[in-house]
């Protein structure tokens, strides 16, 4: 009990921190059992993940419970190199580009590659904040004048 106690204090990250201590709560009431749904509603972890966590300590005890098979973070379509020359071609002032399209036919373009577009949105959106904003279209028989006229006007009558 005392070597859970100290693992609980040596872990670092909450999950593996709320794992011990369904471990510890198991340990104490191990005389007398508890139930997973009590553990479950004490600690406020999921009963089936505290079930989990128990088997795996008696499969491979400390070790086996601490360590962790997740998936996932899986590398990146885009490359470093390929990152930095989409990032200059955003920043970049006069660029030319109207969209998401635009950009994702440039990178495959210029990268002979095909990246998928959800993918090029996403990875836009998430890295450098860009959004997909587009003008409003304009008259072209727009008189310059009125628009003068009217913000002298309208400017007078609304009290801020």
């Amino acid at each position: 009990m005392v070597t859970l106690r100290r693992e609980l204090r040596r872990v670092n990250t909450e999950t593996m921190r709320s794992r011990v201590r369904v471990l510890i709560l198991y340990k104490e009431h191990e005389q007398e059992g508890i139930s997973k749904h009590a553990v479950a509603k004490a600690l406020g972890v999921d009963a089936g993940s505290a079930m989990k966590w128990r088997n795996a300590y008696i499969q491979g005890g400390l070790a086996g419970l601490l360590s962790h098979n997740w998936k996932g973070n899986r590398p990146s379509v885009i490359k470093p190199d390929r990152r930095e020359a989409l990032r200059l071609k955003l920043r970049e002032p006069g660029n030319g580009l109207r969209g998401f399209t635009e950009l994702l036919a440039w990178f495959n373009k210029r990268f002979n590659e095909e990246v998928n577009y959800s993918t090029m949105n996403k990875f836009v959106k998430r890295n450098y904040g860009a959004q997909c904003k587009v003008a409003r279209k304009s008259h072209v028989k727009k008189d310059p004048e009125a628009i003068t006229a009217f913000k002298k006007t309208s400017s007078n009558s609304v009290r801020s």
